[in-house]
């Protein structure tokens, strides 16, 4: 359906993806042009069929294969208190499991929240760069 739906009108068929978005999320879904790049994001990842999505969710369900206690880089980990796409607990756990990992739950923030905080994420990136070999 959302296929169909990207093909005929983008903006509705986020719209139509919004309608199970919690507040937060359609809060920032409302911005039309945050509606047409997520449009197209999703045209890119469907447009010639649904076996990425079908590999994504495999994988999700299933044990990776890689032990996230053995990262040795830095890590964060941010997800909105109010995400309806992610398992709080889940996303809890895998911080956990990193050793060093911060964990940071900006407070009422949605799945797409990083989408208003680009600047806050990279700044994070950049830390280490900044700081010189």
């Amino acid at each position: 359906v959302l296929r169909a739906a990207l093909a005929i009108s983008p903006d509705a068929a986020i719209r139509l993806v919004s309608a199970r978005a919690g507040r937060p999320d359609r809060k920032v879904l409302a911005r039309r042009e945050v509606r047409l790049q997520l449009a197209e994001t999703f045209t890119a990842g469907i447009g010639r069929g649904v076996a990425g999505p079908r590999i994504d969710m495999a994988l999700f369900s299933r044990d990776w294969g890689a032990d996230p206690g053995h990262i040795t880089a830095r890590a964060r980990l941010w997800i909105g208190t109010a995400d309806r796409n992610v398992p709080q607990a889940a996303a809890i756990r895998l911080a956990g499991q990193i050793p060093g990992c911060s964990l940071e739950r900006p407070a009422g923030a949605g799945h797409f929240w990083v989408l208003s905080a680009f600047d806050e994420v990279l700044d994070w990136l950049a830390e280490d760069r900044d700081a010189g070999p």
